[in-house]
């Protein structure tokens, strides 16, 4: 239990000076996640902060985190593998389902869900605002979050308990260029023997 005390206290100390958090991650397609923790406050509280970032970091969650702070605010980030950020979740206790994947030439269909009860269970309700941003690698077609890009969402916290994401790309985004010159000879050659067929 101790690990999430650090966290526990972020959430609760900064709900009660009027804060606004915003949790950024960028998908990619080699499904590794870049992560960004946004806090800013209505007040200077340098001391505070760095007190924050220290005990955080040294209970484990925020390890190998780059921390930038200012007299208002604060940002943590990381770039993580597959591994590393389901690790981390875990440790948070926020279900992340993995990416679904469902090939429907000409595109490939990726769908996502997160539960965030636990973020919403940690005095969120005295946070000035709590929004979870999500950008992935490709073109967002069906949410329940507010879309910011074609590749982008974001979520408010406060009001939901389940995301979910639904985006797809064009097969040519992950197919290489030489695989489609192999696959359209092919392609040519199995019309070609059809034809053959059929004239004798």
């Amino acid at each position: 239990m101790k690990k999430f005390i650090p966290l526990f206290f972020i959430f609760l100390l900064f709900g009660c000076i009027s804060s606004n958090v915003r949790i950024k991650q960028k998908i990619y397609r080699n499904e590794s996640t870049e992560l960004f923790f946004y806090i800013n406050n209505t007040f200077p509280m340098e001391g505070i902060m760095v007190d924050l970032t220290s005990a955080a970091s040294n209970d484990g969650l925020f390890t190998n985190f780059t921390v930038n702070q200012s007299r208002n605010n604060i940002v943590f980030h990381r770039l993580m593998n597959k591994t590393e950020f389901m690790t981390f979740l875990n440790k948070l206790k926020i279900n992340f389902s993995e990416v679904k994947v469902e090939w429907i030439f000409p595109y490939i269909h990726y769908s996502l869900n997160v539960s965030v009860d636990n973020i919403l269970n940690v005095s969120s309700n005295n946070l000035n605002s709590l929004f979870y941003e999500i950008e992935v690698f490709g073109e967002i077609y069906e949410t329940n979050g507010n879309k910011l890009t074609d590749n982008s969402v974001e979520f408010d916290l406060k009001k939901l308990k389940y995301m979910y994401i639904n985006f797809r790309e064009p097969v040519y985004n992950v197919i290489p260029e030489i695989n489609y010159y192999i696959l359209f000879f092919a392609l040519i050659s199995i019309i070609f023997l059809i034809k053959f067929k059929f004239t004798k």
